[in-house]
């Protein structure tokens, strides 16, 4: 379930592109990233995992229509490493919301494919979600390969008939922005079944004589732009940093532990270090930023 935080009137939707190694996750964020503007997204992040890379960032698109007067604001994540027996694939997958399952479209790939959707049943299962509920795209990448199988012949391979699937090729950005466009769409349709839930008696007072923004239809576009066309944002709402969402969405009560999990990084006088921080039943992945100056 998307962490809510009602003194923001924000709902953090996590998002996880999945797949086996070299199917062209990582080329697909980062492409998503470069054709966002600056000012709707926070800094795309890396961090050294025990097998690979984790690669994050967070938006909220322009326009997108609320739902119950709370904004969406999505969370990208991926990593390099192969998915099978990855028990940082399944920290990551703790509480995702909504799954793009990038295939590698070659013959040659598909039995990473095979091995790389009975893995994301299984972690899934094993973090309480149900696969046939989690809202899924099926990316179907490489295709400007030779030598590769249509995307609807890869998604009755993978069992994944009912499921929205498009060939794209990473490299170039080709079909990648549908994909996430079709991804958001399902996604928001979910939350608006469920609704944000009744925020506590605080919150409702701060929002108190705030105006509500209309419920979302059906049928209401994702906001994500076409293809060939630079994603938008809200200029007037720049990202917010991911350790004060989860602190505001964080339930009250319980103890809060946090530990470093990563390297950290330097750059200039900012000190970079990711931290998984821990409350409850919740954990968010969060990189704390320290500005350091030398007085004379």
């Amino acid at each position: 379930m998307a962490l809510v935080n009602h003194a923001k009137k924000e709902i953090n939707v996590k998002l996880v592109f999945f797949g086996p190694r070299c199917a062209g996750k990582s080329t697909t964020l980062q492409f998503i990233y470069k054709k966002l503007k600056p000012d709707c997204r926070s800094q795309l992040k890396t961090l050294q995992t025990q097998g690979g890379r984790m690669l994050f960032f967070d938006f909220m698109p322009a326009d997108l229509p609320s739902i119950e007067g709370y904004r969406a604001r999505f969370h990208l994540y991926t990593l390099t490493d192969e998915p099978i027996d990855s028990p940082t694939w399944k920290m990551v997958l703790k509480g995702v919301d909504g799954v793009m399952f990038v295939a590698d479209s070659t013959f040659e790939g598909m039995e990473g494919n095979l091995s790389g959707i009975a893995q994301l049943r299984s972690f899934l299962g094993e973090n309480g979600k149900e696969f046939s509920s989690t809202p899924l795209v099926l990316q179907c990448n490489k295709q400007d390969l030779p030598e590769v199988s249509p995307a609807p012949d890869i998604a009755s391979t993978l069992g994944l008939e009912g499921e929205p699937a498009f060939a794209t090729r990473a490299a170039s950005g080709e079909g990648v922005l549908q994909t996430l466009s079709s991804l958001v769409k399902l996604v928001m349709k979910d939350l608006r079944e469920k609704g944000p839930g009744v925020p506590p008696e605080d919150a409702a007072e701060v929002e108190e004589g705030g105006d509500a923004e209309a419920e979302v239809s059906p049928d209401t576009d994702s906001g994500v732009a076409g293809e060939g066309d630079e994603l938008s944002c809200r200029p007037d709402e720049p990202p917010v940093d991911e350790a004060e969402d989860f602190a505001g969405a964080a339930p009250a009560g319980g103890e809060v532990s946090v530990q470093i999990a990563g390297s950290i990084v330097t750059e200039a006088n900012v000190v970079k270090i990711p931290v998984m921080v821990r409350n409850a039943d919740r954990e968010q992945l969060v990189t704390v930023s320290l500005a350091i100056t030398l007085e004379p």
